[in-house]
């Protein structure tokens, strides 16, 4: 039986029945404890975490992972994050294949943005033929500082980003602002940012389309074509993707809160 399989049994029985687990938890918790930064969960093909570290009980606001063990999204998240989860989840266990580097924007139990880079791998059995759970880990995209900005040279491309959501903002554009080539550009604002160049535009956008609907009245297609988006659809798509709220739904619970 496969470590994940061993797990599920772990779960149901209520008791470790193979030191093997043990030593495949204690293993998992090396390798992510140390990350305050990183999220990192498993979960079975029900949605049930099998395993998570400390990072993850303090995103939910729990005190301990035995409060999370067996539990699924929809104990610990608001309903819209479930959606997006659940949906993940049902494609990584349909497809087989990973999700890597989706860029996540989540309200915190605090109340504070949060902004995440997240990435689901399949875990197949013995046999390499059966999904039988994932790994998901997250990591906190942490804002650089404005010396962190001058010292790369992104300062200049940061602002025109900002000042020109409604434009194309093609990577070889920005990259020649910055003085670099489109290689060396990319590899910048991944060391900066954590985030490729296109990913970067892209949180700008959703940053802008974010702070417009809740303080403005504007029409949702109005703001979907000055933060840069091709119509209302493609930024429904989008927005929802990346925030778990449809646009509308989002200013709803912005004007209810």
């Amino acid at each position: 039986m496969c470590f994940l399989q061993d797990l599920c049994e772990v779960i149901r029985q209520g008791e470790l029945v193979n030191v093997a687990i043990q030593d495949a938890i204690a293993l998992t918790d090396r390798l992510f404890e140390p990350l305050g930064d990183v999220v990192y969960c498993i979960k079975d093909t029900e949605g049930r975490y099998l395993a998570v570290n400390a990072a993850f009980v303090e995103r939910v606001n729990l005190k301990s992972k035995e409060e999370v063990i067996g539990r699924t999204a929809e104990d610990l998240f608001a309903a819209p994050l479930v959606s997006t989860y659940v949906e993940q989840d049902a494609e990584v266990f349909e497809t087989g294949s990973s999700i890597t580097d989706r860029l996540e924007r989540i309200t915190n139990r605090d109340g504070s943005i949060g902004w995440y880079l997240a990435s689901k791998h399949p875990i197949h059995d013995a046999d390499g033929t059966t999904v039988v759970g994932l790994i998901g880990v997250s990591q906190d995209l942490h804002a650089p500082s404005t010396d962190d900005l001058k010292l790369s040279r992104l300062a200049e491309v940061v602002e025109h980003i900002h000042a020109h959501l409604d434009d194309p903002l093609r990577v070889d554009d920005l990259a020649n602002l910055a003085g670099l080539s489109v290689a060396q550009f990319d590899r910048r604002m991944r060391k900066v940012f954590r985030l490729s160049a296109k990913q970067f535009v892209m949180k700008c956008r959703i940053e802008e389309a974010s702070r417009l609907l809740v303080e403005s009245d504007r029409p949702i297609g109005e703001i979907a074509l000055v933060c840069g988006f091709s119509d209302q659809s493609a930024f429904t798509r989008q927005f929802k993707a990346t925030t778990g709220f449809p646009p509308g739904e989002f200013r709803n619970q912005a004007e209810s809160g």
